[in-house]
């Protein structure tokens, strides 16, 4: 694309030209040398008087004959061809620009302000994300100063707190900017940590098996775009209390650093084992601290987040009353039919170099638009043999994707280029997801799941 200021040379110099042509154009061509009415064009060379004359007018127009300013020499004849050109290229000229401004980017041109003022309005800006873009471009190369990288940055928690907008991923490179050039004071640090905990979905199972765990999950505010610990890494130490039993640290979870993230927390079965029956209040307590991040330029800030649940805690003979099942064979056919992209690789590993006697497996299972939930133990058999490899749980409306890492014995493939795949039913699977109470009591089987190699 052509800079804009030669653009603008161009235009200008196609006006200049053009309104020359209309000017020669109009001024037209002399014919002869005969005296013409300047105002009507009445050809005066018949008039027995010698002109100009101070008693003589125009018999055509009435005009005065008054002095050579009012009589023109020669007829002139217009060059109309001339004038056209010159309007249409006019008319061209004026409008190219106008459809050109339409289609030109426009986004390098705008000043910081306006860049934040877009980036930060993707529902009314289509150029939103190119603004955000060139903003951080701005701030890599240090086009910006001190004060406009801040107030990006502070866009930038301001995008994080704000769920009513899609949150763009490119505004943890700002952030990430701001850490990098060691420009975020400790309380702009703490403002950006605080904003990471408080972005978190949390979510706690309501109803618990005794002896078995309680189930957290922990993602990202956004469906769609996430908030990232890009700047910063930031683990998360997680302590919980129930009941009478004195708050217990469960340790550190990573920051959340990737698309869809979600996990789940499983409170302990020993810790859950020594609440009675019944209901109980459960306090969580999310802490991020400098003693934990490692990485250069510690944002010297203490942050907390307290979420506070209620959890039935449930006997095994209780299971039925707060769960349900789906059978028959319709729906067993029907899960079987939604499972996609299916795939078992298997993977060269250093530990099969050394130990050949086991082989590393990942098998990679997805369910869309389920007859019912799943909570199945998941195997992987050889026609003889069967090895567990993990549990699948997704509710009736959920899309989940599982992937298992598994050691299996060389001897469970051997020549062998394909496996099935088992998920057996188990209830108290369940009770490791935050919201399912449904599940489809049927055996799924897929066949034939062929083995590549990575």
């Amino acid at each position: 694309m052509l800079p804009l200021s030669l653009i603008i040379a161009i235009i200008t110099a196609s006006l200049i030209i053009t309104f020359l042509m209309f000017w020669l154009g109009i001024k037209g061509k002399t014919l002869d040398d005969h005296p013409v009415c300047k105002k009507c064009k009445y050809d005066l060379s018949g008039f027995n008087h010698p002109l100009p004359s101070p008693s003589l007018k125009c018999p055509e127009c009435g005009h005065p004959l008054t002095s050579q300013s009012n009589i023109q020499v020669g007829n002139k004849h217009k060059n109309k061809p001339l004038i056209i050109s010159s309007i249409i290229i006019l008319i061209a000229i004026i409008a190219l620009p106008v459809w050109a401004s339409f289609n030109y980017d426009w986004t390098a041109q705008k000043p910081i302000w306006l860049l934040r003022f877009e980036a930060k309005h993707p529902d009314q800006f289509k150029t939103s994300r190119k603004s955000l873009l060139q903003l951080i471009g701005y701030i890599s190369i240090d086009q910006t100063s001190h004060a406009q990288t801040l107030a990006a940055f502070d866009d930038a928690i301001e995008m994080i707190r704000n769920d009513d907008v899609l949150y763009d991923n490119l505004w943890s490179d700002v952030i990430a900017h701001v850490f990098e050039k060691n420009l975020a004071s400790t309380e702009e640090a703490e403002q950006y940590a605080q904003a990471f905990l408080d972005s978190l979905i949390v979510k706690c199972r309501k109803t618990v098996l005794q002896d078995h765990v309680i189930a957290i999950s922990i993602r990202s505010n956004k469906d769609r775009g996430h908030i990232e610990s890009a700047a910063i890494y930031l683990p998360i130490e997680v302590t919980a209390a129930a009941g009478n039993n004195k708050p217990h640290n469960f340790g550190e979870i990573a920051g959340v650093e990737h698309v869809g993230f979600y996990m789940n927390l499983h409170l302990s079965d020993q810790w859950l084992g020594k609440l009675p029956l019944g209901e109980h209040d459960l306090k969580l307590n999310l802490k991020f601290s400098p003693s934990l991040y490692d990485g250069e330029n510690k944002p010297f800030a203490i942050v907390h987040r307290e979420l506070n649940f209620k959890v039935n805690v449930i006997s095994p003979d209780q299971i039925d009353t707060y769960t349900s099942t789906v059978k028959g064979a319709e729906h067993k056919a029907a899960a079987e039919n939604a499972a996609k992209r299916i795939k078992i690789t298997r993977q060269a590993s250093d530990d099969e170099e050394e130990n050949p006697e086991y082989v590393s497996l990942v098998t990679t299972i997805n369910f869309n638009e389920l007859p019912a939930g799943l909570a199945h133990d998941v195997y992987l058999s050889n026609g003889e043999q069967e090895k567990r490899i993990g549990a699948y749980t997704v509710s009736k409306k959920g899309k989940a994707g599982h992937m298992y890492h598994e050691e299996v014995p060389a001897s469970f493939v051997g020549e062998r280029e394909k496996l099935d795949i088992i998920l057996r039913p188990h209830v108290k699977i369940i009770f490791e997801s935050t919201d399912q109470n449904d599940f489809l009591d049927e055996t799924l089987i897929l066949k034939d799941i062929k083995i590549t190699e990575r």
